[in-house]
């Protein structure tokens, strides 16, 4: 039989080195909750209050637990604190340059049988026909690193509903700015059509960073100095640039690839000119991207194709996110929590995340997927075999969270301050004799 708790602890202790910087600056409660809370999420895989009770080993009973839980998730402020430690860290760790893909994209937490969340809002439901019910919005940034994994940069669950909102457009633009004075503007700020408006470009613009864009089918151009549509255009320029793409099942696609130097007809570009590509594929209708990355060549045509294809990285990191931690199944009613619970997410999978740019954490993440023992032999989407490995190395293997948040979260001067009623001889020994660092 093989032995888990080798490799168990070494995860143990990748999980501690991550997340003590995430807490770093909270109060001693703070820390034990978001502790036990990102385990819970980790190796439970769920965020019922319930699961991540269960899946930390304390010798409270699961009802007191999960009525502190409760209790935190509705009373935690300090989302700069741990939003703060999590930039920091990404700034650390996370390889960062110029062709760095930020996808930028939006989705849903759909709750149509919930009546008593706070502030439920009206949302288009994309994974059910786009039909309105009630649930909250999700604005996401996410980094596509050069392995291919997604992690998320920024992430804002928000309703209309809230006191004091503007826009959506208001909370994209504060991303943005945010993610410009994290990364030093550094990056290719990438979307889907949804997000063809002037507006944005304009903004961008004046940012000074790279977009591409994929353009709805309605908007129009001026090329040499005549105004076409976009299906004018894609009928008069067949593709001479030819895109080879390859799937997961080996099957080859071939992109034939045009690209046009046009201008924008709203006047706030001032006649500034970007280049327009215009993808023809075999079996698929063609489409529109509008970018502000000088082209010059064959190459870069190909590079700014590939780099928009990345963008579906974003849509996997939703499902993901959604399927195996069961996001949409959530029970919280406060809209503070259902908040704190979608950043704890984000650092969760950003956890996830360290086992493929850390070269000293290849061997573990290795035997995590080879244990996950997953049908298909070569994946694309990473997250998913490592999850399961870990999960599966927790669940048959020791587990020493509950004791290592005794002897190091906990301090003497928090016992002597909080817990201890009356000083006495006795006490202070009973507290000293715990040796807590």
């Amino acid at each position: 039989m093989y032995n888990y708790n080798p490799i168990s602890k070494i995860i143990q202790d990748n999980y501690r080195n991550y997340f003590n910087h995430i807490y770093d600056g909270l109060s001693v409660p703070d820390k034990k909750f978001i502790h036990c809370a990102m385990f819970g999420l980790l190796k439970g895989g769920k965020c019922l209050l319930s699961s991540i009770a269960r899946n930390n080993e304390s010798n409270a009973s699961i009802k007191k637990t999960i009525d502190k839980l409760s209790m935190h998730f509705d009373s935690f402020k300090n989302f700069n604190t741990l939003e703060a430690n999590y930039i920091k860290l990404l700034k650390e760790t996370l390889p960062i340059d110029e062709n760095t893909i930020f996808a930028v994209d939006g989705s849903d937490l759909a709750k149509p049988k919930s009546k008593k969340a706070e502030l439920l809002d009206d949302i288009v439901d994309g994974s059910n026909d786009h039909k309105v019910v009630k649930g909250y919005w999700i604005s996401e940034i996410v980094a596509v690193n050069n392995n291919g994994n997604p992690i998320s940069v920024s992430s804002s669950l928000y309703s209309t509903k809230e006191e004091g909102f503007l826009s959506s457009n208001a909370i994209l633009y504060k991303q943005i700015d945010d993610n410009i004075n994290n990364f030093k503007g550094k990056g290719i700020y990438v979307f889907d059509r949804g997000y063809d408006q002037n507006n944005l470009i304009d903004y961008l613009i004046n940012k000074d960073q790279k977009f591409i864009i994929r353009v709805k089918d309605n908007r129009k151009y001026i090329v040499n100095n005549k105004i076409y549509s976009f299906n004018e255009l894609r009928k008069k320029y067949k593709g001479k640039v030819t895109l080879k793409r390859v799937t997961n099942n080996n099957k080859e696609y071939l992109n034939k690839i045009s690209y046009i130097k046009v201008k924008l007809l709203d006047k706030m570009f001032k006649g500034k000119e970007f280049t327009l590509l215009i993808s023809y594929g075999i079996n698929n209708e063609p489409f529109g991207i509008i970018t502000n990355i000088k082209i010059n060549n064959s190459h870069d045509v190909r590079k700014v194709i590939a780099s928009y294809l990345k963008r579906w990285r974003i849509e996997e990191y939703f499902k993901f996110k959604k399927q195996e931690f069961e996001f949409e199944d959530i029970r919280l009613r406060s809209y503070n929590g259902i908040k704190l619970m979608n950043q704890l997410l984000t650092y969760v999978i950003g956890y996830l995340n360290t086992y493929y740019i850390d070269k000293t954490k290849e061997y573990t993440r290795k035997t995590a997927e080879n244990i996950s023992k997953s049908i298909k032999k070569k994946v694309t989407f990473k997250y998913y075999r490592l999850i399961w490995g870990i999960r599966k190395i927790l669940d048959l293997s020791i587990i020493e969270e509950f004791k290592y948040i005794s002897e190091n979260v906990y301090n003497c001067e928090y016992y002597l301050k909080n817990k201890i009623k009356e000083i006495n001889l006795f006490n202070y020994n009973k507290v000293r004799n715990k040796k807590i660092a």
